[in-house]
C-alpha cells in the first residue's frame, strides 16, 4: 500500500463515520503530535503534519479508530477513565485523588499498548510504503513508558513526544503484555534518563 492509498483508505473510512478530518501544517498541537476523539461532542481525527512522525502518528490514530469501532467493549471500558490524567495534566486547576490518577495511567498504558500492536500489525500486513517497524517500536516504547513522567511532573515534555533523538536511544523490542510497562522497574536507568531529559 503506498502512503497515497493509504491516506485515501482512511479519509473514506472516517468520513464514512462522521468523523471532522484535521491536519494541522504545524510541529504539534499543544504539546501533542496528534489524536483520535469520539463521543458526545463529536468524532475528530488530528494530525500535526510537520511532527517528524506525523505519517506514523496518522497510522496510530487510525488504529484508535479501528479499536472504536471493532473493540467498543475496550472503548467503553477506558472512557470514563481515560481522560482524568490528561486533563489533570493541562489544567493546574483540576485536583485528582491519586489512586484516580493511577487507574487513568493504567487504563491509558492499556488502550495505547494494544493501539501500538494494532498499528505494528496494521502497517506490516498492508506493506506500507516506507513503514519502518524498528523505529515504530522505538517510538511506540517512549510513547507508552512518557506517560509516567507526565503523571510524575505534572506537564508533558518540552517537545511533543518522539520528535526528538530520544526515540533511537529506546528499546528495538515491543513487550506484548501491557502489564511490563506499567512497572517503571522493567526500565533501565540509563533509558529513564534519556526520558527525564525530554521535560527539562
Amino acid at each position: 500500500m503506498t502512503r497515497k492509498e493509504f491516506w485515501q483508505k482512511i479519509i473514506n473510512d472516517l468520513l464514512e463515520d462522521n468523523f471532522a478530518i484535521f491536519l494541522h501544517k504545524q510541529h504539534d498541537i499543544d504539546g501533542w503530535s496528534g489524536w483520535l476523539d469520539a463521543g458526545e461532542e463529536g468524532n475528530e481525527f488530528v494530525v500535526a503534519l510537520d511532527h517528524p512522525l506525523s505519517f506514523e502518528t496518522a497510522i496510530h490514530e487510525y488504529c484508535h479508530y479501528l479499536q472504536w469501532k471493532h473493540k467498543p467493549d475496550l472503548w467503553q471500558k477506558v472512557d470514563a477513565t481515560y481522560g482524568v490524567l490528561i486533563d489533570w495534566l493541562e489544567d493546574s486547576q483540576i485536583t485528582e485523588t491519586e489512586e484516580n490518577l493511577k487507574q487513568s495511567l493504567h487504563d491509558i498504558i492499556m488502550l495505547e499498548h494494544d493501539c501500538e500492536l494494532m498499528s505494528i500489525n496494521f502497517a506490516m500486513q498492508n506493506c506500507i510504503e516506507g513503514f519502518d517497524v524498528n523505529r515504530y517500536v522505538q517510538a511506540a516504547n517512549l510513547y507508552l513508558w512518557h506517560y509516567h513522567y507526565n503523571l510524575k511532573f505534572r506537564k508533558k515534555p518540552t517537545k511533543a513526544i518522539c520528535s526528538t533523538d530520544a526515540v533511537k536511544k529506546m528499546s528495538l523490542v515491543f513487550d506484548s503484555d501491557y502489564r511490563y510497562y506499567l512497572d517503571l522497574n522493567n526500565l533501565d536507568s540509563e533509558k529513564q534518563q534519556n526520558i527525564v531529559k525530554e521535560y527539562s
